[in-house]
C-alpha cells in the first residue's frame, strides 16, 4: 500500500415540514504508486421539498400526448374502449358520428405542488481511478462510474403515461384518471401534472476526464486542453400504478438526458496573453421515450454544437489590471426548435438544455485587489 486515505461526515438536519433527517458518507483514495489512484465513495442524502413542490397551484402548461380514446366506435372492444364509451361525451360522438377522433395532440396539462410530500432519500456509490503518468508530463487521465437510487423521488409522471395507466386499467376509478377532465365533447381539457413521491429514481453512467498540458519547442507559450464526457446508461423513473404494480420510464436518450455529452476547451498563454476555445456536444434525442417513430406525438431533436472563444490580456506593465474579451455561441445555434406543446417544450420554442440566447459578444477590465 502506497498510500490510503479514508474520509467519512455524518450531517442531521431538522425542516418544519418534514422533520429530522441524517446523512452520511464513507469514502476513501489509494495510491498504488506515483502515477495511479484508485477512489470510491459510498453516500445517502436527504433532500426535503421545496415551497413551489409543496404549496404551488396550478401552474399552466401544455405537452403533446395521443388520446387512448381515438378511434373508438361503437363496436370497439377490450378494457380501453370501454372505459372510453363510459365517458358520456365521447358516446355522444360515437352515437352521432360513429367513431371518437382526438382534435389534436397538443394537450392542456398544468403542473400542480403536493402538500403530502415526504423527503427524498438518495444513495450513491461512486468508483473510479485517476491516471497521472510520471513519464508523460501534464497528462492527467480520471474515470468515474457512478450508481444513484433515488427512494420516494419527487417528480411527475409523463402526461402519455397518465392517460395510459388510466385507460389500459381494469379499474377506470383510479388515481391516473382522477387528474384527466374532458369536456362535453369528450375532448381532453386538462390533466393535472401533479408532484409526488415516485418510487424511485435509477441513475447510472461514466464521467471521463482528459487533460493534457504542454509545451512546443517551435511555438513559445504554454498550451492546455481539456476533454470531458459523460455517458448516461440508466435513467429510470419507477413509480407505483394501478393495482400496485410498478411501472417504469425510461429517461435516456430524451431532451435534457442525452446519452452522450462531452466538453472540450484547447487554450495557449504567453507573456500575459491567453487565448482559449470551448466546444460543447450534446447528442440527438427525443422528446418522450414512449412515442414510437410514426407517432404523431415522436419527436426528435439532432445532435447539437456550442463554440466560444476567449482572449484576455495581463500586462505586467498595469500591475493586476485584466482585459478580456469574447464570444459564446460563435456561430449563433440556438439548439433545435422544441415548440411548446412537447413535453420538453417551451413558450419561445427553444429548450434551457441548449442556448436561448444565441450569439453573444463581451469585453470587460478585471482588476484584482
Amino acid at each position: 500500500v502506497r498510500k490510503l486515505n479514508l474520509d467519512t461526515a455524518i450531517r442531521v438536519g431538522e425542516y418544519d415540514t418534514i422533520g429530522s433527517v441524517s446523512a452520511w458518507k464513507v469514502g476513501g483514495v489509494w495510491a498504488i504508486d506515483d502515477s495511479f489512484r484508485f477512489r470510491g465513495q459510498v453516500s445517502t442524502a436527504q433532500r426535503a421539498p421545496d415551497i413551489s413542490e409543496l404549496f404551488s397551484g396550478v401552474r399552466g402548461d401544455f405537452d403533446t400526448a395521443s388520446d387512448p380514446c381515438d378511434g373508438v366506435t361503437a363496436i370497439s372492444t377490450g378494457v380501453v374502449a370501454t372505459n372510453c364509451l363510459s365517458d358520456p361525451g365521447i358516446a355522444a360522438v360515437v352515437a352521432a358520428e360513429g367513431v371518437f377522433e382526438e382534435n389534436g395532440t397538443q394537450v392542456f396539462a398544468p403542473n400542480s405542488g403536493n402538500r403530502n410530500l415526504k423527503e427524498e432519500t438518495s444513495f450513491t456509490q461512486t468508483f473510479g481511478f485517476v491516471y497521472t503518468p510520471t513519464y508523460i508530463e501534464g497528462l492527467a487521465v480520471t474515470v468515474d462510474y457512478y450508481s444513484i437510487k433515488l427512494e420516494d423521488a419527487i417528480d411527475s409522471v409523463d402526461t402519455q403515461i397518465v392517460l395510459d395507466l388510466c385507460y389500459n386499467s381494469a379499474s377506470f376509478d383510479n388515481r391516473f384518471c382522477d387528474v384527466i377532465s374532458r369536456n362535453a365533447e369528450g375532448e381532453i381539457s386538462q390533466v393535472i401534472n401533479q408532484e409526488e413521491n415516485l418510487n424511485e429514481i435509477n441513475s447510472k453512467g461514466i464521467d471521463a476526464t482528459i487533460s493534457y498540458d504542454f509545451d512546443l519547442s517551435s511555438i513559445p507559450g504554454q498550451f492546455d486542453s481539456e476533454f470531458i464526457y459523460s455517458y448516461i446508461d440508466t435513467l429510470d423513473e419507477v413509480f407505483i400504478g394501478e393495482g400496485g404494480v410498478l411501472e417504469t420510464e425510461d429517461k435516456v436518450g430524451e431532451i435534457g438526458d442525452s446519452e452522450h455529452q462531452w466538453r472540450f476547451a484547447f487554450g495557449w498563454k504567453n507573456d500575459g496573453v491567453r487565448l482559449r476555445w470551448k466546444t460543447r456536444f450534446i447528442g440527438s434525442a427525443v422528446d418522450d421515450n414512449t412515442a414510437e417513430p410514426g407517432d404523431d406525438n415522436f419527436f426528435e431533436v439532432d445532435e447539437w454544437y456550442r463554440h466560444d472563444i476567449y482572449a484576455s490580456y495581463a500586462p505586467e506593465s498595469l500591475g493586476n489590471v485584466t482585459l478580456y474579451a469574447g464570444v459564446n455561441n460563435l456561430f449563433d445555434d440556438l439548439g433545435p426548435l422544441t415548440p411548446t406543446g412537447l413535453d420538453n417544450g417551451r413558450s419561445r420554442n427553444l429548450n434551457s438544455n441548449y442556448d436561448v440566447v444565441g450569439r453573444y459578444g463581451y469585453l470587460g477590465v478585471k482588476y484584482t485587489f
